[in-house]
């Protein structure tokens, strides 16, 4: 009968188990038959297993699965007495689904299945029976109840064919042997191979614990007695397994081999080499492959039948696959790659995961108190290996850490021995081996080996000729620079705990590199010096903040070690002297270009220009007492460039205007021409103030001066320079500098360059009169070079300039200043003042000095202050303050003059005789007072609105407080005659009085109008009006000025005419003796002596007056113009509490102008010899004042 299995059956029998498996079919199956069913499908998913059961009868496929199914129910614990009923009936089940599966039209397989189902339903059966009728001793080889049926007793036939396919396969490629040798090895060791054997090796083994076998290998009576327990409970195990039953073999056991106790069961020492040698050859044998399991799971279920066998414990178990891993060399990659000899961290992790599946806690088992110390001994052994393995991956990463293409990690070895090593429970043994200390010293060997190479593959990039230049040495050490801060920021903590990379490399390149560069920069300086090469400013700038940055990062690992010598930065810092020296022609050139194309250059073209100069400075990092004196020389550069720009910018505006002056001069002219009439500037302005009060509108339409874009550019260029110098006062740190530089030198202090005197023209008294018209001007000559020039006023005798302008006197010389006085090209007379600073005192304080004119009528009224011009910061960036701001001031002077002569105008007797009549005694309405002015608000207007459009806001105000200050001193020029010396009193007294002095101050076409009656109270009240509603037209509620500036000193001071206007002589006379003291106190204040104070007034506010009182007069001196001294000054004020009244110096000031008001009533009421005299003490008191200030200077 043919009983071969068709192909199909195998497809559908791997598809009804499959969903077996699944719970999908047959799920009335009890637990033991899914499981068997289970594991013989996975044998079937072997592709070698289901070729060779295919190739057989029926009978075999059976016969397989009733071995499968016997081995599953021992793995369930299933009774020895029951394994084989049970298996014959799981076998039932079995050949149930094959008849399922099976072809119903192939008869002959159908009844053969029928028939073997039959047949294991019986031996099912007989088993059960023989199972129920055995004694409970079912160890016993050859006992048997009385009545039992004798069970049939299968004798193993150790044919290669009946056993496990996959196993035989294993270890003939494990051990390298044919099937005919493996068989014959089988035949040669059956003899042994039976259970009554292995029963006895057993026998032997419990004698061999019973005598304290393994007691001296543990370290705790407790850890040897679990260990005890455990290889107890492995003998039951076998005993139970390989039980004598009933029909077994009753033949006498063969002779033990020569030298052996035992049959089958190795010793414990032999037991654990051979296994580890087992496990050492099948890595060689098959070594592992990435992605695949480290031991099959065929092998490792061989290894665990041995290790049953061979009763080794589960620790030994898993040492033996670490130390056969560690000898099989897998976790070494391969000579033949590129790191030869260090760990493969891959194999390693395996082999651990390995290890701890056969530990009951895995990592966490504690060997010290479970394990013996054999297997303690050979696992530390195991963790040394690794751990040297370890170290040479690491010293490899070292030798590689500088390497860009391969960049070495060391993460992953640190991750290894972090997650097994170190946190192994016996590496303590392992730390604490000598070894360690040598391996730190190797890796930091190294290290250095490797910082060298490194080192000198940069210096390998060094030309080696005179093309040497400091942007090569300037790259080798940005080059090391960078590689010590990448390694300091991925290595923030020493590599292990004891490993300080940054250190090491930082320490081994410093001294090479501090070693090689005093050759090299002598060798560059050679050539630089014979004129072989020159250097470079760029390469020398490169250069030294290289090196700063070098000295910098390396000086954090040996602060107390020069990196370079003093004698090398100096050499360095000679070259960036030069280059700051040259800064001055770069700056002009720039300057240049601002002056020939405005268009195309602007400020900040200059000042951009600058801080890239100065940040290539700051960004070396150099000390402040070595760049200090560098800055010094930039920062003139930079002052002498903004001063030239400045004053071309005023040159500028000056041509602008007059050329605008011009223009409107020729429409004028033309315009009379075509009129055939002729008529003055002043006929023409009251013509159309008449006009519109008497209702005409020939002046509806006020055209406004043309102030050019390029006027208003200009203003607004010098408030930009200002702030820009401000910006480098902050970036650079003036007061640091400074005092630097004198800590250097302390003698630095009182060297200077020349003595700068700075001569303000304040007024001329008295012009002669030469025209009915004059423009009078002044210039100021040193031989034939004019060293100053004032603006032009227009129409009098009297003017008031108050214009400065610096001169400077080499140290210790004097010169002759020629002031003359123009109008036009007419000389109006001069007068020589001798500039020498033996004369003046080097305080920067202004003093007075009245000149008398070769006319011997005039007079000019000037200030002059001295100080040593000096090579300081602070003094260098105050002049060009002050200087910027006296050309900004100079200008907006001239723009408000432009429009100045209206507001005369619109304050004069004409005007006011239009409302108040001849007399003054008409009392105008509100609203014809408001009329009168009209015209003037109209004309302030449409020119202020012309200069809102261009100028900066602060600008703009600057412009208007200057307006303001016109329309004061119109109104006082108004009410009351001009102050002027007693020489000029005495003059108007030795005449008569017919040419009194203060009436020339007024317009030569106001006096002849009205020369000799004072206003009425009517009218001052009228002008007083007029004050108010020009104060509120500039205020413009909070959006013009602030009101502080508009009600200034001259303001108040105003406010006193209305008070005493109608006071006696008497009554004035003994207000002056009130105010008697404040004039003497303004004098002290000039001459920077402090104040006389009262005799109750407390100690502290002395002080407190002494400080204003040098405050106060200090303010406008060079080294006041620097921003944080005048941001100091300002915060000074704010912070200091008031003095008492009678001891504020404000208030001198303010009592001062009060006296002067009183004196201008005085003359006013005709009483001239008074006032003369009182300006006779004037001069006297301040003469006196003046030798007491050069006495003091001689003492000290």
């Amino acid at each position: 009968m043919d009983t071969s299995l068709p192909s199909s059956l195998f497809v559908h029998l791997e598809k009804r188990l499959q969903d077996i498996m699944y719970r999908t079919s047959d799920k009335d199956l009890d637990d033991k038959c899914r499981r068997s069913l289970i594991s013989f499908y996975t044998l079937l998913l072997d592709p070698q297993y289901k070729k060779d059961v295919s190739r057989e009868q029926l009978q075999f496929l059976v016969m397989k699965f009733i071995s499968c199914a016997t081995k599953e129910l021992i793995k369930m614990h299933e009774p020895e007495p029951n394994i084989s009923s049970e298996s014959f009936r799981i076998a039932t089940k079995f050949v149930d689904i094959l008849i399922d599966l099976v072809d119903k039209e192939n008869v002959g397989l159908v009844n053969h299945l029928i028939e073997s189902k039959e047949s294991l339903v019986a031996k099912s059966a007989a088993s059960s029976a023989a199972s129920a009728g055995a004694t409970s001793n079912i160890a016993s080889a050859g006992a048997a109840t009385a009545g039992a049926a004798p069970a049939e007793y299968l004798q193993p036939c150790f044919r290669l064919t009946d056993m496990d396919q996959g196993m035989i396969s294993l270890v003939e490629k494990l051990f390298d042997v044919d099937q005919i040798k493996l068989q014959m090895d089988v035949i040669s060791s059956s003899l042994f191979a039976q259970c009554s054997t292995i029963q006895m090796d057993i026998q032997h083994f419990k004698t061999q614990l019973d005598k304290g076998m393994g007691a001296k290998d543990f370290k705790s009576v407790k850890a040897y007695e679990e260990w005890k327990q455990r290889l107890y409970e492995n003998c039951d195990y076998l005993s139970t397994k390989y039980s004598i039953l009933n029909g077994g073999s009753k033949s006498i056991n063969p002779t033990l081999p020569s030298g052996e106790e035992t049959y089958m069961i190795p010793s414990r020492a032999n037991a654990r080499s051979y296994f580890v040698a087992l496990i050492q050859r099948y890595l060689m044998v098959f070594p592992p492959v990435p992605g695949e399991l480290l031991l099959s799971s065929q092998f490792q279920k061989y290894l665990h039948i041995l290790a049953k066998i061979w009763l080794l414990d589960y620790p030994t178990i898993s040492v033996s696959i670490f130390t056969g891993a560690v000898r099989s060399g897998i976790m070494e990659f391969e000579k033949s790659t590129v790191q030869p000899y260090f760990i493969n961290l891959d194999m390693a992790s395996e082999v651990f995961k390995l290890c701890d599946v056969h530990l009951p806690q895995g990592h966490d088992d504690d060997p010290d108190t479970k394990w013996s110390l054999q297997d303690q001994k050979e696992w530390v052994g195991g963790l040394v290996a690794c751990y040297k393995l370890t170290f040479r991956g690491i010293k490899e990463c070292l030798l590689q850490i500088f390497n860009k293409e391969n960049k070495p990690k060391f993460l992953p070895y640190l991750i290894f021995l972090d997650d097994y090593i170190k946190v192994d429970p016996l590496f303590s043994q392992v730390a604490d081996a000598p070894f360690m200390k040598s391996w730190e010293e190797k890796l930091s060997t190294a290290l250095s080996k490797a910082s060298t190479k490194k080192y000198a593959n940069y210096m390998g990039l060094l030309p080696r000729d005179s093309s040497l230049t400091f942007g090569h040495v300037a790259d080798i050490a940005n080059n090391l620079v960078r590689d010590l801060a990448q390694l300091e920021k991925k290595f923030k903590q020493p590599l292990l705990g004891f490993l300080d990379i940054p250190y090491i490399v930082a320490i081994t390149q410093m001294q090479l590199f501090k070693r090689d560069l005093v050759g090299i920069i002598k060798y560059i300086q050679s050539n630089h010096d014979q004129g072989i090469t020159m250097v470079r400013y760029d390469d020398a700038l490169d250069f030294y903040k290289s090196l700063q940055d070098f000295k910098i990062r390396f000086r954090r690992y040996s602060p107390n070690s020069p990196v370079y010598s003093s004698e090398l930065e100096s050499s360095l810092l000679q070259h960036l002297k030069q280059m700051a020296e040259e800064a001055e022609d770069k700056f002009n050139g720039i300057v240049d270009n601002l002056i020939s194309d405005s268009q195309t250059t602007n400020t900040k073209d200059l000042f951009f220009m600058i801080r890239n100069y100065l940040n290539i400075l700051l960004d070396l990092n150099a000390p402040m007492r070595k760049m200090a004196s560098i800055y010094t020389i930039v920062i003139k550069s930079v002052s002498h460039s903004v001063l030239r720009y400045s004053s071309v910018i005023e040159k500028n505006i000056v041509k602008e205007l007059e050329d605008e002056e011009k223009r409107r001069a020729k429409l004028l002219r033309a315009e009379q021409k075509k009129q055939g009439v002729g008529s003055s500037w002043f006929d023409d302005v009251k013509n159309a103030v008449n006009n519109f009060q008497n209702g005409g509108n020939k002046y509806a339409k006020i055209e406004a001066f043309n102030f050019s874009p390029e006027i208003c550019q200009g203003l607004n260029e010098f408030s930009g320079i200002i702030k820009e110098l401000d910006k480098l006062e902050e970036m650079l740190e003036l007061e640091n500098i400074s005092t630097t530089l004198k800590s250097i030198d302390p003698g630095s202090s009182s060297r200077y360059t020349s003595h700068l005197f700075s001569l303000r023209v304040v007024r001329a008294e008295n012009l002669k009169r030469i025209s009915a018209t004059i423009h009078p001007y002044v210039t100021l000559k040193i031989g034939l070079e004019i060293i100053g020039e004032t603006r032009a006023l227009v129409g009098t005798y009297d003017p008031e300039w108050d214009e400065e302008f610096d001169v400077n006197i080499p140290p210790n010389k004097s010169a002759v200043v020629v002031v003359d006085v123009w109008d036009g090209h007419e000389s109006l007379g001069k007068a020589k003042l001798e500039l020498s600073p033996r004369t003046f005192k080097e305080d920067g304080i202004a003093q007075e000095a009245i000149l008398d004119l070769n006319n011997e009528q005039s007079r000019i009224l000037m200030e002059i202050a001295v100080e040593k011009e000096r090579d300081d910061v602070l003094f260098l960036i105050g002049k060009a303050h002050r200087d910027i701001l006296r050309c900004q001031e100079r200008c907006i002077k001239l723009i408000v003059e432009k429009f100045s002569r209206f507001i005369h105008f619109g304050f004069s007797r004409d005007n006011l005789k239009t409302i108040c009549g001849s007399n003054g005694n008409i009392e105008p309405t509100d609203g014809e007072i408001l009329n009168a002015m009209i015209p003037l608000y109209d004309y302030l207007n449409v020119n202020l609105e012309v200069l809102k459009l261009n100028l900066s806001k602060n600008l703009f105000f600057k412009v208007m407080v200057q307006t303001w200050n016109v329309i004061l001193q119109s109104a006082d020029d108004l009410m009351l005659p001009k102050l002027v010396t007693s020489k000029s009193i005495r003059s108007s007294l030795q005449m008569g009085g017919s040419s009194s002095k203060w009436l020339s101050t007024i317009t030569s076409v106001v006096n002849s109008m009205t020369k000799d009656r004072k206003l009425t109270l009517n009218e001052i009240y009228i002008v007083f009006a007029w004050l108010d509603g020009l104060c509120i037209f500039f205020y413009n509620e909070g959006n013009g000025p602030a009101m502080v500036e508009l009600k200034s000193e001259q303001y108040q001071a105003l406010l006193f005419v209305r008070l005493y206007y109608t006071l006696t002589v008497e009554e004035l006379h003994h207000r002056l003796d009130e105010l008697s003291s404040a004039y003497i106190n303004v004098l002290r204040l000039k001459n920077n002596l402090v104040p006389k104070s009262t005799n109750n007034t407390p100690q502290h506010h002395h002080q407190h007056l002494s400080r204003a009182t040098s405050t106060i007069i200090r303010h406008q001196s060079v080294s006041a113009g620097a921003a944080r001294a005048r941001a100091r000054a300002k915060a000074t004020t704010k912070r200091r509490p008031p003095p008492p009244v009678d001891n504020n110096p404000m208030g001198f000031i303010a009592d001062s102008l009060t006296e002067d008001i009183v004196l201008r009533l005085l003359l006013l009421n005709d009483d001239k010899d008074f006032v003369a005299r009182r300006l006779e003490q004037r001069e006297l008191l301040a003469h006196n004042m003046q030798l007491e200030r050069l006495a003091r200077q001689a003492v000290s």
